[in-house]
């Protein structure tokens, strides 16, 4: 079983090597990201200052290429230094762009005549998509190139496919033309792309930069003031901090390095198991890509592809998550109690007004970005201006200018460092989706569902949650939303549930990717802060997010819970699935006053479970029964 586990772990990991860069190399590096920030910042705010927008996208992508062959190493040369491969990846990358540039004109007016390239163009074309599949290799792993060369495989050799499958093929130029050399709006320059040149970099810099100057101890010792000295302290502060930084940051595994360091160990001597340490930061963290108001940037490329305003999905954004939160939260008390753990010491935590005093002008930031877009300001200037605002906070701070200095450059670094993550991946995701179109696959997909499933919403709903959660596992949470809006949401729109219900249910499998087994990334930064195995982290992990799981599918039979439907349907729902919640807990810990046996516990599973269903007398018959139990394990019904 390890052995297998540490090839699944190998094949999904990553197969590239961060590098060790000497000081000089190090300042390149740095110094290069500091101009792609201010290159995109002052394109966006100028209109892109009369530029081609496909053009713009090449530059994009062409800068991050230089950047990551900087970054990341083949992952054959064990020392990691900069060797003779990296430069000539970086001169290659600066060659291919060179080349594009100097014939911008030609290259346009052939893509829009809808004229294939050949001769060099076609050769050009072909490094450039190569390049992108080695940087994406590079940061994430082999899994998302596999998946990008099946879709062109399929579409090259469609004649050889038998029946549904059988489709016309296309030839090289023709594949060359829509994966890299083609308008915008295919291949590298579809619709993700154009997300990553714009929404995503401004929402990561905003990120990146609040993080640099300080907004990270702000949420811990808040957390601490708050909750400290609660039954449980340490876990339950990993629990608030890790969900505020989270939304902001939006990656689990960065978010877990950077809060864990603090999180972990305080768990632990507070005398938390280690697996348990790791799977709290780890849950609270991989919370935050659903958590409103950023939701690490998902919830604007939501509104993008839902054509629904944000203004009007942060609500129904905001209740499903407080409620993933309350049911952790409570598992998290219970567990508390069970072992003995009480808070920390009143006079070691800071006092809320302290805090607020100290830090709680980068709260300021979050309500710029959230006050802009809800007045109609597009999502990448609201962010900018968020940023902006950021950094006049952090220069009104004491310190000094050079420590501010440093911090801004350091968090602008660590904000196109996180840059690499999404970049490739999500051009690779144009490609598949461009794939997709013309090979006809996704109403092929869609078909053989329906056929697999009977009509059955329910097999249909676990086969989606199964894709969801796959391609979690297998990208960024940005990248792999994305990939399923075009997989698994038309399927599921199909089936009858609505459009909004569906986004929602694959933004949740799509999450969660992050904690479960056997790749649960979130789960190995964890085990490497706590010492405790991985898979065992990713495992508690699973039971700690138990709601994450359960609420896709209630958002399908309880659409109220996201605000759809008539007053009482959406209270009822609301009231439902919060009881449910509230016993689940109970039953998954195996705690109240003391410790449960295993009937009571089945017993309050099932109750919770007759909340969540959608029938009104099975939800009242659940709260009875569940009320009961409840009342005889408190004491407050006498035993017979």
């Amino acid at each position: 079983m390890g052995q297998v586990t540490g090839l699944l772990r190998a094949i999904f990991a990553g197969s590239g090597r961060r590098r060790v860069l000497a000081s000089w190399q190090r300042q390149l590096a740095a110094c290069w990201a500091v101009a792609i920030t201010i290159y995109h910042v002052a394109m966006i705010l100028q209109g892109y200052w009369g530029l081609d927008p496909t053009a713009f996208l090449w530059s994009h992508l062409g800068s991050f290429l230089v950047l990551v062959f900087l970054h990341y190493g083949a992952g054959l040369d064990k020392s990691g230094r900069m060797n003779a491969e990296g430069w000539s990846m970086i001169g290659l990358s600066g060659a291919v762009m060179t080349y594009m540039f100097y014939h911008q004109g030609r290259l346009l007016n052939r893509a829009q005549l809808g004229l294939d390239p050949t001769g060099l163009d076609l050769i050009v074309g072909v490094v450039l998509f190569l390049l992108t599949c080695e940087a994406t290799r590079r940061v994430v792993g082999m899994p998302l190139v596999w998946v990008t060369g099946s879709f062109i495989a399929y579409n090259v050799f469609g004649p050889v496919f038998p029946g549904l499958w059988r489709h016309e093929g296309i030839t090289m130029s023709r594949l060359v033309s829509s994966l890299s050399m083609g308008v915008l709006g295919e291949g590298l320059w579809a619709l993700p792309t154009e997300l990553s040149s714009t929404v995503i970099i401004t929402l990561v810099l905003f990120g990146g930069i609040i993080s640099g100057l300080g907004a990270g101890k702000l949420f811990l010792d808040l957390a601490n003031a708050l909750l400290g000295k609660r039954r449980g302290g340490p876990a339950k502060v990993a629990v608030f901090a890790s969900a505020a930084f989270g939304t902001i940051s939006g990656g689990a595994p960065s978010n877990v390095a950077v809060t864990g360091t603090m999180t972990i160990p305080a768990m632990k001597q507070a005398g938390f198991p280690p697996h348990y340490a790791g799977a709290v930061e780890a849950v609270a963290s991989t919370g935050g890509a659903i958590t409103p108001p950023v939701m690490g940037a998902t919830i604007f490329i939501m509104a993008e592809l839902v054509g629904i305003p944000y203004s009007k999905l942060l609500l129904p954004a905001a209740i499903p998550a407080l409620l993933y939160y309350w049911a952790f939260f409570l598992q998290v008390d219970l567990e508390s109690a069970k072992r003995g753990i009480l808070g920390l010491p009143q006079e070691s935590l800071p006092k809320p007004w302290k805090v607020f005093l100290e830090r709680g002008e980068f709260i300021l930031p979050v309500l710029v970005l959230v006050y802009f877009i809800l007045w109609g300001l597009t999502v990448y200037m609201a962010a900018i201006y968020a940023t902006a605002a950021t950094m006049l906070v952090g220069l009104a701070r004491p310190g000094g200018r050079a420590a501010y200095l440093r911090k801004l450059w350091s968090g602008t670094v660590e904000a196109m460092q996180t840059m690499l993550m999404v970049v490739f991946p999500i051009a690779l995701a144009g490609v598949i989706l461009t794939s997709i179109g013309s090979s006809g696959f996704g109403s092929k997909f869609a078909h053989l569902i329906s056929l697999a499933t009977g009509q059955s919403l329910f097999l249909a709903l676990v086969l989606g949650a199964l894709m969801s959660l796959l391609l979690g596992m297998l990208t960024s949470i940005t990248v792999s939303y994305i990939l399923v809006v075009f997989l698994v949401i038309p399927v599921a729109v199909q089936i009858g549930v609505l459009p909004m219900v569906a986004h929602f249910f694959s933004l949740y499998f799509a999450s969660m990717g992050y904690i479960t087994p056997p790749v649960a990334i979130a789960c190995f930064v964890a085990s490497a802060i706590s010492g405790a195995n991985g898979m065992r982290i990713g495992l508690t992990s699973m039971r700690l997010a138990i709601a994450a799981f359960i609420l896709p599918f209630v958002f399908v039979y309880h659409p109220g819970l996201l605000l759809i439907g008539t007053p009482g349907e959406i209270f009822w729902s609301i009231l439902t699935v919060t009881a449910g919640f509230s016993v689940l807990p109970v039953a998954l810990t195996g705690w109240l006053k003391s410790r449960l046996g295993l009937w009571p516990r089945l017993v309050l599973a099932a109750a919770s479970l007759a909340l969540f269903w959608p029938s009104m007398l099975i939800n009242v018959l659940g709260a009875v029964v569940g009320a009961a139990v409840l009342a005889v394990l408190w004491g407050w019904w006498p035993r017979r």
